[in-house]
């Protein structure tokens, strides 16, 4: 059986590299709107675009990333979680 804290270690360095193949002004939209919790208008602002090009953008890095992140979880080997709900 895997300890809980391994597997929440695992899943975080699986996020941490995918956070870290995004490009540096998509790793800062996701520091300033998820750290410093800046709101999408004054990301807009800063950045020097719209509120709704800041939300387009966000989303779209999230779904690249849950890509890049469900492609790792394919590529670890299968936790005991997985292998006790096939028996």
């Amino acid at each position: 059986m895997q300890d809980p804290a391994l597997g929440r270690l695992e899943e975080l360095i699986c996020l941490s590299q995918a956070i870290g193949k995004l490009s540096v002004p998509d790793r800062e939209l996701l520091y300033r709107r998820y750290f410093c919790e800046e709101s999408q208008s004054e990301l807009g602002r800063r950045f020097g675009v719209s509120q709704m090009q800041i939300s387009r953008r966000l989303a779209r890095v999230l779904v690249c990333l849950q890509e890049r992140f469900s492609e790792a979880e394919v590529h670890r080997k299968p936790s005991s979680r997985t292998a006790s709900n096939t028996s």
